[in-house]
């Protein structure tokens, strides 16, 4: 199945995509938000699919319902050694017995990756620098264990009101569909199909699935963010799906915090003389 946002292997304009979410913005859904999940799930799985595992809801709420609807896949996690999201998808890998593979990097490994990162995207804006390295790095390693179709779990934060700035605001779902429209194409589409295209992958993204947006909009923001927890319906889901509440309620970590790849990231910036990591980017940068 094609993404939304890819037309002919490429990522289609960004007017294209804003005309597309401001339609949906109009439209009725037609399953209820678990079910739509399921369908969003089963249409991208078709064929043995790879997993980004972190270890956080999403990814395991993809995981669980992977394995319920009997798919081919494996769980893909990486991260320095003692990251907090290798930990965590370890453990539950444990526990709801799912095929996980996880890789260790080294601080001349992650370097190596972020002047790759650097020349893909040509910039020195810290944030997609370390997210892309993170993403690269997740999706080269399913790939070299032979998986070239991929989950991911993009579009959670967008649909189920998951930032800061969600809970933050005064209407949640007006900011998500601001986040869909305004955001998420720069932000994240960019980046990730650029990627796709340089190790000749696919990523799938059930979030993301047109029925799927229908329905989670569907849901009243105040139901999204309550008590300073955020993506509330998509923790009920899991819950019901039998994660356990201490990692259904698990606090989202950005990937670049979780893997540790910041961290390490600022060891090497320290390493070669900078005061700050941003300094140390824009250095690659111009020696490419």
């Amino acid at each position: 199945m094609q993404e939304l946002y890819i037309k002919n292997n490429n990522l289609i304009p960004e007017n294209e995509w804003r005309s597309m979410i401001n339609r949906l913005q109009n439209e009725k859904p037609t399953k209820q938000v678990k079910q739509a999940l399921i369908d969003a799930v089963n249409q991208r799985a078709k064929q043995k699919v790879g997993l980004l595992f972190s270890g956080g809801v999403d990814s395991t709420v993809l995981a669980l319902i992977l394995k319920q609807l009997n798919i081919d896949f494996k769980c893909f996690a990486i991260g320095i050694r003692g990251s907090k999201d290798v930990q965590k998808a370890e453990k539950i890998a444990q526990k709801h017995n799912l095929d996980l593979k996880i890789k260790y990097y080294t601080l001349k490994q992650i370097q190596k990756t972020v002047k790759k990162i650097v020349k893909i995207f040509e910039t020195s804006n810290y944030i997609r620098i370390s997210v892309g390295t993170v993403v690269y790095e997740a999706a080269k390693f399913a790939k070299q264990e032979g998986y070239s179709n991929i989950l991911t779990g993009l579009g959670s934060e967008e649909i189920f009101g998951g930032y800061r700035r969600h809970k933050e605001s005064d209407n949640i779902n007006k900011e998500c569909w601001r986040g869909l429209t305004d955001v998420i194409w720069r932000r994240d589409l960019q980046r990730d199909v650029k990627i796709a295209q340089e190790l000749s992958i696919e990523f799938k993204t059930p979030f993301l699935d047109k029925e799927l947006i229908k329905s989670a909009m569907s849901i009243p923001g105040k139901e999204k963010v309550k008590n300073k927890i955020s993506k509330i319906p998509l923790r009920q889901i899991a819950l019901e799906l039998g994660l356990e509440k201490k990692y259904a309620m698990r606090k989202k970590i950005a990937a670049q915090y979780g893997s540790g790849f910041d961290k390490a990231i600022e060891k090497i910036a320290k390493i070669k003389g900078f005061k700050y990591k941003s300094d140390y980017i824009a250095e690659v940068l111009s020696k490419i």
